[in-house]
């Protein structure tokens, strides 16, 4: 046999063979290279909405090009795949593609709404995107729909790709398990620098420290380290760790202030708390073209403690953080919402201790009982009875929930014939994103900011503010308004996306005012007024929405409160630290942006300049903040609440425990 003749066999198996490959392995590229395209396009999207109280010079100090834990991710991925036979495996490329076409659009979305990543905790409130489809579709854009282009071409290719393996023998299994097992090994080599830089940074310590790990890392990794960060967020409490919550609050005891001097100016009085919705401090006073936003809210601050430094707390929970921390004066959990994962505890929150002490006490909400799980919640903080979005009347809705003009009027006309004293809460809603209520409700001149979402905000915002000025109008036909105290705060920051880069045009700073800027995301209204507008006046105090239970109580005269409240009194003397979620806080002098790492990698900026300043000197408070948050995570994921009651009774308790 010639040369010629047996070279030519051995051609035709090397093209045979590579023809076998690139059948095996086209497909699985395509969907790699669009894949990390498409993490890599959204990571530094993320990445820009995340630190937009910072420079960007700042969001590119964290490795923005670092991408190797993707590659790694998606390499793994394929080897798995790469196991399968080639004409299943082309069907689940297709399902794959779909996959990250709809988790890059999740996180997008998430983003703009939230500026963080979501977090798998999350997913068991899934069933809330059904009360939000209009800010979901508000925040849609038509270029989501371009990512699936690449599922639609690999769909339309799935005959031509049948055709190809007809025509080439597979490549044995034996070959791609070896290639499989090397493509792992050299991924979880590529992987090892992101572990340790886990490691390092206590990235599955809470949400927030994951969130900038992600930022730093990319987004697939994020989401692959959030599942175990959750997995392992469920730890049992041990007797330690008892102890330590214990002590703790023990050592506290030796802390404690003086009592405040309106301790018990309410005594006897009956409570009415309004949670407003999505509402900011910087619109109190606020005027467009001359035109005040909220008249009737700035009149009523004229007659009531304005606390001008009150400051949002909520975390993944939004509106039912807001409320835990206001109704329980604990922190909201780093992963999870604790209505969510928790609301089978035995709580002691402030409807509970009024109950005790006397008072009848209802919650009113014109959405539906499932959201937030707020049934179960409310019953388990204490409440006698709740009325939800169907036992209200009317009409009108906003965002398919009752408006808050209706929950208002027909809330005075239950509690109108309630023994006395009652607690009434009252959770708005018409306030919610996007903002843009129905034509009917809008009666503000917005000016240049007419469609935009700022203007919505506006239009929303003074339909909230009218609503409650028929309230206090209602209160006082049916001669209640100088019988109660009415108190209101805010739930939570008002998510105004890419618009809230108009902020400082509108509230008159400029862009780079980091300071400012920080300050208009989290400083929130709260306001008392007292039967006959007694003790009005502003309170600088820099305060939080955990300060609310422990204010009331001492306001309302009822000294038996839990005393496992970390938020103060703010009518007492007292050392504020106003701690949040993240592990940032503030004590009244100087903000800290808490970042993971060293406290060298905190962003400090001094109160009285507006100025950033050193963060060295603050060691100590982050270490004290830090362990406050611990101690209320403690609490909640051990249900510590009737053991610690039980056990801290003996030795006397405090209404009002100060920081």
């Amino acid at each position: 046999m010639s040369n010629h003749q047996q070279v030519a066999p051995e051609a035709g198996r090397a093209r045979g063979a590579i023809r076998s490959w690139l059948v095996e392995l086209l497909p699985l590229l395509w969907v790699l290279g669009f894949a990390l395209k498409e993490f890599v396009d959204v990571n530094r999207y993320i990445v820009t909405t995340w630190y937009w109280v910072e420079d960007l010079s700042r969001a590119e100090g964290v490795r923005l090009a670092d991408h190797g834990a993707t590659v790694a991710l998606l390499l793994i991925l394929a080897a798995f795949f790469f196991l399968i036979r080639r004409t299943w495996r082309y069907g689940l490329l297709v399902f794959i593609s779909v996959v990250c076409s709809v988790v890059i659009i999740v996180d997008s979305l998430h983003a703009s709404y939230f500026s963080v990543l979501p977090s798998v905790a999350e997913t068991v409130e899934m069933r809330q995107l059904l009360e939000v489809t209009k800010s979901i579709g508000d925040l849609f854009s038509p270029y989501y729909l371009v990512l699936f282009l690449d599922s639609f071409i690999l769909m339309s290719l799935w005959p031509l790709y049948l055709r190809a393996c007809r025509k080439s023998d597979p490549v044995s299994f034996r070959s791609r398990s070896v290639s499989a097992l090397l493509v792992v090994l050299v991924s979880l080599l590529i992987l090892l620098p992101t572990a340790f830089r886990a490691r390092e940074t206590q990235a599955f310590a809470n949400a927030d420290r994951l969130r900038q790990f992600g930022a730093t890392v990319g987004v697939l990794p994020y989401h692959a380290t959030d599942l175990l960060a959750t997995a392992a967020a469920e730890i049992e409490v041990t007797e330690k760790a008892y102890e330590r919550v214990r002590g703790f609050f023990e050592k506290r005891r030796t802390g404690h202030s003086a009592a405040s001097p309106l301790f018990g100016a309410a005594k006897g009085k009956s409570l009415i708390l309004i949670s407003a919705e999505s509402l900011m401090a910087y619109m109190v006073g606020l005027e467009v073209d001359g035109v005040p936003v909220m008249p009737r809210f700035t009149r009523f601050l004229e007659e009531s403690i304005y606390f001008s430094n009150f400051h949002e707390q909520a975390w993944l929970g939004n509106t039912s953080d807001g409320e835990f921390l206001a109704m329980q004066s604990l922190y909201p959990l780093p992963m999870g919402p604790v209505a969510s994962h928790y609301n089978g505890n035995r709580f002691s929150g402030l409807a509970e201790v009024l109950a005790n002490a006397g008072y009848q006490t209802l919650s009113a909400v014109g959405a539906p009982a499932w959201l937030w799980k707020m049934e179960t919640m409310h019953r388990a903080l204490g409440f006698q009875r709740s009325y939800f979005k169907s036992t209200f009347t009317g009409d009108d809705r906003i965002y398919n929930w009752i408006t808050d003009k209706d929950v208002f009027e027909q809330s005075v006309d239950r509690v109108a014939e309630l023994p006395r004293p009652f607690m009434v809460y009252v959770l708005t809603t018409s306030n919610h994103h996007p903002y843009d209520i129905p034509a009917e409700f809008r009666a503000f001149p917005t000016g240049k900011y007419t469609g935009s979402r700022i203007g919505h905000y506006l239009q929303s915002t003074h339909y909230f503010d009218t609503a409650f000025g028929a309230l206090l109008d209602r209160l006082e036909a049916v001669g209640l308004l100088d019988e109660v105290v009415i108190a209101l705060y805010s739930d939570h920051q008002a998510y105004l996306g890419d618009a809230a880069a108009h902020l400082p045009e509108l509230l008159g700073y400029t862009s780079k005012d980091h300071y400012r800027r920080l300050r208009s995301r989290k400083l929130l209204p709260f306001a008392i007024r007292l039967p006959g507008g007694r003790h009005a006046g502003v309170n600088p105090t820099f305060a939080g929405q955990i300060d609310v239970m422990p204010t009331l109580l001492s306001l309302l005269g009822v000294a038996a409160g839990p005393e496992m409240m970390l938020g103060r009194d703010l009518t007492a003397d007292g050392e504020p630290l106003v701690i949040f979620r993240d592990g940032s806080f503030t004590d009244g002098e100087v903000y800290l942006i808490n970042r993971y790492g060293p406290i060298a990698n905190a962003s400090c900026f001094a109160v009285r300049t507006e100025r950033p300043v050193d963060c060295t000197p603050l060691a100590e408070k982050r270490r004290q903040a830090q362990d406050q948050l611990e101690v209320s995570d403690l609490i909640i994921r051990g249900d510590l609440i009737p053991r610690l009651e039980a056990d801290l009774s003996g030795s006397g308790s405090s209404a009002a425990v100060s920081k």
